[in-house]
């Protein structure tokens, strides 16, 4: 009884550190806005790991901790149009 008890606790507790950590995403990324323009992004949260606004109009910065997140934003005329983020 108390080892089967001791099991549950212990599986909770992994899916709640789980569900915690999918859910986490750096908190600066979170403040990026529509309209912000590329200068107040770099600001926030540094420059890029790939600038190919010259061909592809979009930005791509890499979070490499546990899940190796990654946020994209896309700029038209050098303003954030659209923001992607997801794990690899």
């Amino acid at each position: 009884m108390q080892r089967t008890r001791i099991t549950i606790i212990s599986t909770l507790l992994i899916v709640i550190i789980i569900i915690f950590v999918k859910a986490y995403y750096p908190l600066n990324w979170l403040t990026i806005k529509y309209g912000m323009s590329y200068s107040d992004v770099i600001s926030i949260i540094g420059k890029p790991d790939a600038d190919l606004r010259g061909t592809k109009e979009f930005c791509i910065w890499h979070n490499d901790d546990i899940l190796n997140k990654t946020i994209k934003i896309y700029f038209k005329f050098d303003k954030v149009h659209s923001i992607n983020m997801d794990w690899q």
